[in-house]
């Protein structure tokens, strides 16, 4: 069974031209980066200047700024991984004694 991202993280995998980017999640912030960077068409001052908002909002958030930065860096689209959730715990058996 795999563990479903959450929903800001799914959704671009079924389209690209979704481009919601919440809050407080890293790989959304990474995305946020990029889409800057890579799609909206703006002279370098003003990609700067909004990349290092961002950067910003990472920091006042908790955000682990260099992992943002990191994700943001690869070719790919940053989204969070989906991953294997652990196997449910099974209750010990009450025998009788």
């Amino acid at each position: 069974m795999t563990q479903v991202p959450c929903s800001c993280c799914n959704d671009p995998r079924q389209s690209e031209d979704f481009n919601y980017f919440a809050d407080r999640c890293t790989w959304c912030q990474a995305r946020r980066i990029q889409y800057i960077q890579r799609v909206l068409r703006l002279d370098q001052d003003t990609k700067r200047r909004r990349c290092q908002a961002v950067i910003e909002d990472v920091q006042s958030w908790g955000l682990d700024e260099s992992e943002v930065r990191r994700l943001a860096k690869l070719p790919e689209r940053a989204l969070q991984p989906v991953t294997a959730a652990p196997a449910p715990t099974q209750k010990p058996k009450r025998g009788r004694k």
